[in-house]
This record gives C-alpha cells, structure tokens and sequence, in this order.
C-alpha cells in the first residue's frame, strides 16, 4: 500500500473497529508478538479471524512478530533456534491472514551486545530465515538500538527485495542519543515501514520514556522529520498509540504532514 496508513492493534477490537471505519486505517495486529498466543496458536488464529468478521469491511493487515527475550544474532544456539522458531510461527500465522508485511526486532540490548561482528550476524540469520520466503516484505525495526549504521549494515549484507528497515520514530527519539532525523535521513533508502507515535525524549533518568504519545503532545521534531520521510518510496506508516483519542489525534497529524 503505497503510503498506506496502518493503526496498531492497541486497542480493544470494538475500538479498532471504530477507528478503521472513520480512517480507512489498516491493522497491525500484536496478537502474535505475545509467546503465550504462540504457544496456543490455533486458538489465537480463531480469535483473530473472529474478531476480523466483525469488520465491515476488512482491513489490510501487517504482523508485529515475537520480541521479548529474543536475539537472531545470539551466540547461544538454543536462543539463536527459538528465535527463528517464534519468527517462523509469527510469519506463518501472518500468510495465513494474508498480511501484506511483517514485523521483527533486532533484539540488540546495549551493554548487554557487542556490536563487534553484529551486522554479520544479523545478516545471516535473517539470510538463512528469508531464503525460499518471497510472500510478504520482512521489516526489521529498532527498539534499544543505539545507532542507525547497524541496521543499514544489515539491510545491505541481506540484499533480498523481501527485506527492508522499519523505523520506530519513537523508539529512537527516546533510546538513542542520535537525532531522530539523522536516524530517518541515514535509513531512508532502506525503509519500508515507519512507527508514528510520541515520547518526551531520551532521559536516563525515566523508568519508562517510550510513552507512545500522539504526534504533537512530545518532543519529536515533527515537522522536519517528515519532511525527511515524505522523500520515501513505498513506505507504509503505523499509529502506536494507546488511546482512541491519541489514536485520532496523530492521524489528523499524519494527513496534514503528508500532504
């Protein structure tokens, strides 16, 4: 979908069914980033579907993948096969609905990952999790990761028409000490995929600064970001937003800075 709008599946269904009906938005579903729902994958396909049925009309979907304890470049072989096990699982769940992308962490943790030879392995795993995969676009996003170099380093050892970059806008303004802008100027050739939300900034001292905000009510500097990424070919954009009314507040943002 070509600068395509997508609302994460942060909200209740009843909400999501609301908020696609006034947009038009498509759904990133977060069902199957949870291991627990896949643990139980069948019944989590049940509810997904059933909850679908009850749209009017059915929305395009991507696919946030499993991320929390995960690693595609660990040195531990048991991890290294239960991340691509839980990818597998998110990626078949994602053709089965016809998802038009994926979504999967780098799972890089600073202090706790050597950057040395990083890149490398990145690249392998997910060279070795692609091949004979051609269905749908695999994205791979930051969250803790500290720099854009890396990524882009990925992104171009890979090399497969089936990979891009997705780029959490908020994540980086909160986790990294890297200019937002810098972060969307130096991946833009590689994007496919874009996270909208707000934060009020990196600061050590927060427990928890990754707050997905509406556009507008943090500290990101909208409109020359934007402005960067409105250069972009093919890119699709998701809301991340708790609430309906932050929901709404950052698609009102979205038309105007894309216009």
């Amino acid at each position: 979908m070509e600068n395509g709008l997508y609302i994460s599946q942060l909200l209740p269904f009843d909400d999501m069914r609301r908020v696609c009906a006034e947009t038009g938005a498509g759904i990133e579903l977060i069902e199957f980033a949870v291991a627990d729902n896949l643990d139980h994958l069948e019944q989590s396909m049940r509810k997904v579907r059933r909850e679908l049925k009850g749209f009017d009309i059915m929305p395009e979907l991507t696919v946030h993948g499993p991320f929390l304890d995960l690693n595609p470049a660990s040195w531990d072989s048991y991890v290294y096969e239960g991340t691509a096990r839980r990818f597998e699982q998110a990626y078949g769940a994602a053709l089965a609905l016809g998802a038009k992308k994926i979504v999967l962490h780098t799972g890089f943790y600073p202090h706790a990952n050597f950057l040395q030879g990083w890149p490398e392995r990145m690249a392998s795993f997910f060279s070795g999790f692609l091949e004979n995969r051609t269905e749908m676009q695999v994205v791979m996003e930051n969250l803790f990761d500290p720099f854009p170099e890396p990524l882009l380093e990925v992104y171009e050892r890979v090399n497969n028409p089936c990979f891009k970059l997705c780029l959490d806008i908020g994540h980086a303004h909160c986790y990294s000490r890297v200019p937002v802008t810098e972060w969307a100027e130096k991946l833009l050739p590689a994007l496919g995929h874009v996270h909208i939300h707000d934060n009020g900034g990196f600061d050590p001292m927060k427990d928890h600064p990754d707050e997905h905000l509406a556009l507008g009510r943090g500290t990101l500097p909208l409109d020359a970001l934007f402005a960067v990424l409105r250069r972009g070919s093919g890119l699709s954009y998701v809301i991340e937003c708790n609430t309906i009314q932050d929901v709404m507040r950052s698609y009102e943002y979205f038309q105007g800075a894309m216009k």
